[in-house]
């Protein structure tokens, strides 16, 4: 068993977990991946587009992650496996992009104001990022 994390989006994305009862619907699988893909070039993964991949071990971007999306409206994406240096702020980003919450076993994961363990794996993707790509010349993705 590995750890997961779901993607939720509600009308206010304030409500406390086990206040949501009719979660807002993501976009359309088709916008959806499209969206992913436009964000993370050369990352994803969508053979089935119900199980999709996403993951980069180059261009100083290290993370894997597994999203399940299921079938018809998209109510909830979990994500499987969130793995490697980046995986954190690739789930902040996509948080961002959908705007939508992100939770696991310990509750809703804060990415306003991360705490703990988060904050620690957010300032160290983001620190790993800016020293590499300025080393490059390249801007941050």
């Amino acid at each position: 068993m590995g750890y997961e994390v779901f993607l939720v989006k509600t009308q206010t994305n304030q409500e406390p977990f086990e206040e949501i009862v009719s979660p807002v619907p993501f976009p359309p699988p088709e916008e959806l991946l499209a969206r992913i893909r436009q964000r993370f070039p050369g990352c994803l993964d969508d053979r089935d587009p119900t199980w999709v991949y996403l993951s980069s071990w180059e261009n100083s971007l290290e993370f894997s992650m597994e999203l399940n999306l299921g079938e018809g409206p998209i109510q909830c994406i979990m994500v499987v496996h969130p793995a490697g240096r980046d995986s954190m702020w690739v789930l902040q980003e996509l948080c961002r992009l959908f705007q939508c919450r992100a939770f696991d076993d310990g509750g809703w994961l804060d990415f306003e104001h991360p705490q703990g363990w988060l904050k620690k794996a957010l300032e160290e993707s983001q620190r790993f990022r800016r020293d590499e790509l300025s080393n490059k010349g390249v801007s941050d993705l």
